[in-house]
């Protein structure tokens, strides 16, 4: 599961780290309840520029 968490995005990552999922179904759900909490947010590209990230 660490190979998992470390492609997360950070504030995500963050997130799932805290919630010590004890399964890959577990993280999962954590970390798509992170993300929809995080949409809407401004997030910063690997260039350093800023987006608007949109809920679909």
């Amino acid at each position: 599961m660490d190979q998992a968490v470390y492609g997360l995005d950070k504030r995500i990552k963050s997130h799932v780290l805290m919630k010590e999922p004890k399964s890959m179904d577990e993280l999962i759900s954590i970390a798509k309840t992170a993300e929809s909490a995080h949409s809407g947010e401004r997030r910063e590209t690997s260039q350093g520029h800023q987006i608007k990230t949109q809920k679909t």
